[in-house]
C-alpha cells in the first residue's frame, strides 16, 4: 500500500504481524524518516481538508476529540488529534474509523505546510543518519502540539477562518502554535472529571471582523502572561473593542434623530443628552451585555469571582455586569498601587472565568438595528 501523492512517499513495511508505516521526508523535517502504527485510511482526498496547528500544555494522547460547531446544530467540522496520538496504539481511538482517515490527512498535512512557520525541534542529522531507524513526530514537534483537521466539506462556503474558533479555543486550554517554545506556555485549564465526548466551539458573530486581532490577544498575550494584571488589561481590550462598535452604532442612530428633530429645541436637547450619556463607558458596558449580545445566563461565574475580588480588596461589587467588571477595571488601571499580593490568585479567577464567558460574549455578538430615524435610538 503506497501513497505517492505530493512530496511525500508513505510506503507499508515490516510482516502483517507488526505493520507500520514508513514515511520518506526527505523535503520536511530534516530528511530522514517517521513512522506511526496507525492502519491509517489513505482512501480520502486530503484536498478537502485543512490542517491548523494548535499546542495544550500538558496534552495527552488519549485526548482525540471531533469537533463541533454550535452555529450550525453542532454539525462535526473535524477532529483535534494530539500529534503523540499519530505515534501510537495506546488509545481509545486507534482503530476508530473515523479517527484513522483525519490521522491520515493530520500526517500529510504535517508535509504540505512551511514548517518554518511554527515551532519545531532541531534534531542531529548525523544521529538520524547513524541510526537510520524511524523517528517519533514529537522529535520535530514539541509533544503538547496538536492537529486541527477541519473538513471543509462540512462548513458553508466551505471556509474556515481559525482566528474566528479561537475564544472556544483557549477557554478550552488550545492555543495557535506560532514559533515561540510551547514550553514558554502559561495557560492551561483544568482537566474535567470525565473526558468530554467533542470540543464544541462557538465561533465569532459574523458582525464583528476583528477576529485576527482578538485571536492574536487571546494566543500571543494572555496565553503566555504569568501575571493575572496583565491577563486582565489584555482581555479589557476585547471589551474596548466591543465597547467601541456600541459606540459607532448608537452614534449614527442618534446623529440620525439628530437630523429629523432638529427644528424642535427640546427634542434636541433631549438627544443630545442621549449622546452625552453613551459616551459613558458604563453606559456602553450595559448596552454590550443587554442589547447587543445574549449572554447574561453565561455571567453567573465572572459575576461570582469578580465581586469576591471586589470585596476581599475592600471594594464594592454589584449585580450588573457593568458594575462588578468595570469596577475591577477601575480598580486595576487607577490603583495597581493598593492591590494585595494575596488577591492575585483570585484575580487569576477572574480572569479565568472571563475568558470561558468569553465565546458567549463574541457568538451571540449583533449590531444593534433601529427601526427607524428616531425611533428608540439609544434609550
Amino acid at each position: 500500500m503506497i501513497d505517492k501523492g505530493g512530496s511525500v512517499g508513505l510506503e507499508l513495511i515490516g510482516d502483517r504481524s507488526a505493520e507500520t508505516l514508513e514515511f520518506d521526508c526527505t523535503n520536511v523535517f530534516q530528511g530522514g524518516l517517521l513512522s506511526t502504527p496507525l492502519q491509517l485510511d489513505m482512501s480520502v482526498a486530503t484536498e478537502n481538508y485543512q490542517v491548523h496547528f494548535l499546542v495544550k500544555k500538558s496534552v495527552n494522547e488519549n485526548e482525540i476529540l471531533p469537533i463541533l460547531d454550535a452555529s450550525q446544530k453542532k454539525t462535526r467540522i473535524g477532529w483535534c488529534v494530539p500529534i503523540n496520538a499519530l505515534t501510537s496504539r495506546e488509545h481509545d481511538l486507534a482503530d476508530d474509523p473515523h479517527f484513522l482517515r483525519y490521522a491520515y490527512v493530520a500526517i500529510r498535512g504535517l508535509f504540505s505546510v512551511d514548517s518554518t512557520d511554527f515551532f519545531t525541534r532541531t534534531v542531529d542529522v548525523k544521529t538520524m543518519e547513524v541510526n537510520e531507524t524511524p523517528q517519533q513526530f514529537s522529535d520535530f514537534l514539541h509533544p503538547d502540539t496538536c492537529l486541527l483537521v477541519i473538513n471543509l466539506k462540512a462548513l458553508p462556503g466551505e471556509s474556515f477562518d481559525v482566528d474566528r474558533y479561537m475564544p472556544s479555543f483557549i477557554a478550552n486550554g488550545y492555543i495557535k502554535l506560532g514559533h515561540r517554545n510551547p514550553e514558554d506556555l502559561v495557560w492551561s485549564v483544568k482537566a474535567p472529571e470525565e473526558k468530554p465526548k467533542a470540543l464544541v466551539l462557538h465561533p465569532i458573530s459574523s458582525d464583528l471582523t476583528e477576529v485576527e486581532l482578538i485571536g492574536s490577544l487571546l494566543h500571543n498575550s494572555v496565553a503566555y502572561e504569568a501575571h493575572p494584571v496583565f491577563c486582565f488589561f489584555y482581555i479589557y481590550q476585547v471589551i474596548e473593542l466591543l465597547m467601541e462598535h456600541v459606540f459607532m452604532a448608537e452614534h449614527a442612530a442618534i446623529l440620525d434623530e439628530y437630523r429629523h428633530s432638529v427644528s424642535e429645541l427640546s427634542t434636541a436637547k433631549e438627544v443630545m443628552e442621549k449622546l452625552s450619556r453613551v459616551t459613558s463607558e458604563k453606559k456602553r458596558l450595559t448596552l454590550l451585555i443587554t442589547e447587543y449580545s445574549r449572554c447574561q445566563a453565561s455571567l453567573e461565574n465572572l459575576k461570582q469571582s469578580s465581586n469576591e475580588f471586589l470585596l476581599r480588596e475592600g471594594r464594592n461589587g454589584g449585580s450588573d455586569f457593568q458594575a462588578y467588571f468595570y469596577g475591577i477595571r477601575n480598580y486595576i488601571f487607577h490603583q495597581l498601587r493598593d492591590l494585595k499580593e494575596e488577591n492575585l490568585k483570585q484575580l487569576e479567577l477572574v480572569v479565568r472565568d472571563f475568558v470561558d464567558f468569553l465565546p458567549s460574549l463574541l457568538s451571540t455578538y449583533k449590531t444593534r438595528q433601529f427601526a427607524s430615524s428616531g425611533d428608540n435610538a439609544a434609550n
